[in-house]
């Protein structure tokens, strides 16, 4: 695009932006929480957003010029980038969507260690494991491991080593996990047709 191509004249009501301060913001990211009203002014006024004519790359007495064709298509990616994220999105201002709490029981086939994958995370969620308990039918005291399975990686949340049967053990855990991880429990010693149970509790959080 020619400089005279760019050149536009001033008007009066003509609400314009510097193309440096889009392309290299002053501001921080921020959170912001908006109403429904003002998410309805602002999805119209994006309108403007995509025009040429909004942004102004040098100015000059009588006139002003455009961006370039290649600073433009960098604004109309920014403007495209806003206009999904006034869509909106189910969470709330911190992220919560639902609660979530699983309760994972199973019977062991074993008579060994016998290890047990609870629930996977699905694709459009992210979920935050603020608690966790285990519990064993029988051969207390036989300890009880969980680990978090986050893609190709394995975390270590805890274990406990129970006192009695059929009681619950808190494990100490803070884990955010997104699509496709999952908890898994190890049970030692298990026998055959042991109740092997995990217990878990946060929130979720839809992926926008």
């Amino acid at each position: 695009m020619s400089e005279s191509e760019r050149r536009r004249k001033y008007r009066y009501n003509r609400v314009m932006i510097e193309t440096e301060r889009i392309l290299d913001p002053q501001f921080n990211d921020a959170v912001v929480f908006l109403t429904g009203a003002q998410i309805e002014m602002l999805r119209n006024v994006t309108q403007y957003l995509n025009r040429l004519d909004t942004y102004v790359s040098e100015q000059f007495l009588g006139y002003y010029l455009a961006p370039t064709v290649e600073d433009y298509d960098s604004i109309l990616e920014i403007v495209a980038d806003l206009e999904e994220t006034l869509m909106g999105n189910e969470n709330v201002i911190f992220g919560y969507n639902a609660v979530l709490q699983e309760f994972h029981n199973v019977q062991s086939d074993v008579n060994d260690d016998f290890v047990t994958s609870c629930a996977q995370v699905p694709e459009g969620e992210v979920w935050r494991v603020t608690g966790l308990s285990m519990m064993r039918s029988s051969e207390a005291p036989k300890i009880m491991l969980a680990t978090g399975a986050l893609g190709g990686d394995s975390v270590k949340i805890g274990f406990v080593e129970p006192e009695k049967t059929w009681s619950y053990y808190p494990i100490p855990v803070d884990m955010t996990m997104s699509a496709e991880h999952r908890i898994i429990g190890v049970f030692e010693g298990a026998v055959i047709d042991e109740w092997c149970r995990i217990s878990y509790w946060g929130y979720k959080m839809k992926v926008p």
